[in-house]
């Protein structure tokens, strides 16, 4: 097992070990999710600027993987777009269930 599915197995197990057993399943995973958005975070720009390429920000991402807040009409914004300020740390949405078909019917974890 190498170093990231270590932790991802880790992350699990304290998540479920903390609830006692006779908590329901949906409270553990209740208590994972939130475990999960507290502690895990994601970057996000907060100020879509249009740099040389077309629908793309200077962060790098296009204009519709950004937020409505961030994207605001280019006559209000007379801010110079810089990293430190307009890129932050937000909690993940990223995590849930994958479902594998197959002769297992599998489920994983994923963040």
């Amino acid at each position: 097992m190498n170093e990231a599915e270590l932790d991802l197995k880790l992350v699990h197990n304290l998540a479920f070990s903390a609830a006692p057993e006779h908590l329901s399943s949906s409270f553990q995973r209740s208590a994972f999710v939130s475990w999960v958005k507290e502690n895990i975070t994601k970057k996000e720009c907060c100020l879509f600027q249009r740099d040389a390429r077309d629908d793309t920000c200077k962060c790098g991402y296009l204009k519709t993987e950004h937020t409505d807040e961030a994207i605001k009409p280019e006559d209000f914004t007379r801010e110079t777009w810089d990293r430190n300020r307009h890129i932050h740390e937000v909690p993940t949405d990223a995590f849930g269930d994958i479902s594998f078909g197959g002769l297992g019917q599998r489920i994983s974890k994923v963040i």
